[in-house]
């Protein structure tokens, strides 16, 4: 699906896209995706209140958003959930529904050509992710976090704000990097929490 704008007198198409989660951080990622050049048409999240809009754009429930499933044909879906189990859990929802994921690099993030970000990975305002490191599917890089070279960011992993993974370090599926850490060298394990400003520099196991 896509939407027209006028531009010069000019009729432009801007792809269209949802957003899972209505919070703060499903916020931030409209946000992103609409300074990449995209049209936000509706957020889902089943917290939603009768007539509610966030951004300009209607919150619906997942009961809403499969009752009017054409006007949203082709148009993927953003996963904006901070919860990592629930990010995952929404991702399977919606690839079951039949809907396509979205991947978001916000245009002031900075992408090494020979880096990979995976589909449903949202990459946020002044991230770096640097030579042939490695977002996979659904993992967050949040604003002003730094994957440096021969990183691996797991499935569904999140390194918050302002972290810092040196080169060659992985991030286990599912763990949290809180706001302001640095893991240098390590390998951090599925699920395992790192505490904010935390200094790590040897591997840390998963719960």
């Amino acid at each position: 699906m896509v939407t027209n704008r006028q531009e010069d007198g000019v009729v432009c198409k801007k792809p269209a896209f949802l957003v899972m989660g209505a919070g703060g951080h499903g916020r931030v990622v409209a946000d992103a995706g609409l300074c990449a050049g995209l049209q936000l048409v509706a957020f889902i999240d089943d917290g939603a209140t009768p007539g509610q809009s966030v951004m300009g754009a209607p919150v619906l429930t997942w009961a809403e958003v499969m009752e009017r499933r054409a006007e949203f044909a082709g148009a993927p879906v953003a996963l904006a959930i901070g919860d990592n189990v629930r990010r995952q859990h929404a991702r399977d929802r919606l690839v079951s529904a039949g809907f396509q994921i979205a991947t978001i690099v916000h245009p002031a993030a900075t992408v090494a050509r020979s880096a990979q970000v995976c589909e449903g990975a949202v990459v946020l305002a002044r991230a770096v992710v640097n030579a042939d490191a490695v977002v996979e599917a659904g993992a967050i890089v949040n604003t002003a976090a730094v994957v440096e070279h021969d990183c691996v960011l797991e499935t569904f992993a999140h390194l918050s704000s302002s972290a810092t993974l040196s080169g060659a370090t992985r991030i286990g599926a599912g763990a949290v990097v809180g706001p302001g850490a640095v893991v240098v060298r390590a390998r951090v394990g599925p699920a395992a929490v790192i505490a904010p400003g935390a200094r790590v520099i040897t591997d840390v196991r998963g719960p």
